[in-house]
């Protein structure tokens, strides 16, 4: 049978993608009514469900198109942050997309393949990180509500 470290290991990470799901919806609304809206909001949320499922014999497939939907979701939120000259966020995402294609390199590559749990958890950290700052710091439009009052 399975170990009871592996149910709360699972359950973890539905926690976790679920809330970076969420994070990927709040930012597509915060790009507006745009392309790159319906982009972040479709990559993150697809990536986030796909990497929901890695726990699943199909681990591997699962890890690959979770990784396609992210970064494209990734490339479209900087996208939007280079359009609203948000370059400090910008420069942090970047470093992150670096983090993360090392990680996908030793993944794929099976080079240097002792750094895999230990780069992974540091994209996932530095992500979380990056992607709960930009939810406390970019502002927001809200219906009825007059944009400055969400800029500081």
């Amino acid at each position: 049978g399975s170990s009871p470290a592996r149910t709360t290991a699972i359950a973890g990470m539905l926690v976790l993608c679920a809330s970076i799901a969420f994070m990927f919806e709040r930012q597509a609304r915060a790009a507006g009514p745009s392309r790159s809206s319906k982009i972040i909001r479709i990559g993150g949320i697809g990536s986030m469900v796909y990497a929901s499922l890695t726990f699943t014999p199909m681990h591997d497939l699962m890890v690959t198109i979770s990784l396609i939907f992210f970064m494209i979701a990734v490339l479209a939120l900087l996208q939007a942050l280079y359009a609203s000259r948000k370059i400090g966020f910008l420069v942090a995402g970047c470093g992150c997309l670096v983090l993360l294609i090392a990680s996908a390199t030793i993944y794929y590559t099976e080079q240097y393949d002792f750094a895999l749990p230990w780069a992974q958890r540091a994209s996932f950290a530095v992500f979380t990180a990056w992607l709960v700052s930009l939810d406390f710091r970019v502002p927001r439009l809200r219906p009825g509500k007059n944009e400055k009052e969400f800029e500081k």
